[in-house]
């Protein structure tokens, strides 16, 4: 079953019925703005609010970096604000998160089988692999054979086109000050197939 209809079959058990009157993650005695209101007014809502904070926990204790998490998250809350009052926006809003968020904690670890295209080096060091399907994956190159590949800024010519069998992680970008730029896909270990 696929992580969204996992969400929804979630959201529709997470009846009225069976949940307390209009429960949210924040005080909605406190709430400030039209959509925070709508999520306090709507039990779906507020149950969908309520399995968001479980799932943002969740995935703020297996995050490789905070501040990015955080800065994801209040880009989400700005996206949900803009919603106002719109229950289907709001609903919409809230699965789309869900589902980033659940997808990062239930499969930290992706497997990617294809051919190395290319490697290159600027603040950080990017290997592009070729899957079966012709579709180019770009990471951070970050297993252990990298290693003299970023500090020489060059893979040895003799790797392009090598098959390989790629762990895919969350990496974190870093600029050529030390400050963190974003997440993004990481290629942890890296075995040659041939």
């Amino acid at each position: 079953m696929n992580t969204l209809k996992r969400i929804l079959l979630m959201a529709a058990l997470l009846s009225p019925w069976s949940l307390p009157t209009h429960a949210a993650s924040f005080d909605c005695s406190k709430a400030e703005n039209a959509a925070e209101k709508t999520v306090c007014a709507d039990a779906n809502i507020s149950a969908l609010d309520d399995l968001l904070a479980l799932a943002y926990a969740k995935t703020q204790a297996s995050a490789p970096n905070q501040e990015v998490l955080k800065e994801q998250q209040a880009i989400w809350l700005a996206e949900r604000n803009d919603c106002k009052d719109e229950p289907a926006c709001l609903k919409a809003t809230y699965q789309t998160r869900l589902v980033e968020l659940i997808d990062r904690v239930a499969s930290p670890d992706r497997l990617l089988n294809g051919r190395i295209k290319s490697f290159e080096c600027g603040d950080n060091c990017y290997l592009t692999v070729t899957d079966d399907a012709d579709k180019d994956h770009v990471g951070l190159c970050t297993a252990e054979m990298c290693g003299p590949w970023n500090e020489e800024t060059r893979m040895p010519e003799d790797m392009a086109g090598k098959p390989v069998e790629i762990t895919i992680r969350v990496g974190v970008q870093i600029d050529g000050d030390g400050n963190v730029m974003d997440e993004m896909d990481a290629f942890d270990e890296i075995k040659v197939l041939e």
